[in-house]
């Protein structure tokens, strides 16, 4: 399963499909929240998901203020879970 922390990028990667649906470098950033990740963790845990999670999408997961965070809830929902973060 991919997670996006951050829709938005500080970069400009020519091959980047954040591109197509952002004018310009510089925002507006939207950030998920640790609200947000333990409804999606727990919903995962509850039916029962041992899934490999990606953080990456269309956007810097790093940029995200609360990404420690987002994957401290994940981790405690799913301790046996694979946690993988793809930053650029």
């Amino acid at each position: 399963m991919k997670i996006e922390l951050t829709e938005g990028c500080n970069l400009r990667c020519k091959m980047c499909g954040i591109q197509g649906i952002r004018e310009k470098a510089g925002g507006p950033y939207k950030f998920m929240n640790t609200k947000v990740a333990d409804r999606i963790a727990s919903q995962m845990q509850k039916v029962g998901w041992n899934s490999k999670v990606e953080f990456a999408m269309r956007g810097e997961p790093l940029m995200n203020s609360d990404t420690t965070a987002i994957i401290d809830v994940f981790r405690q929902h799913l301790p046996h879970a694979h946690l993988m973060l793809t930053s650029n």
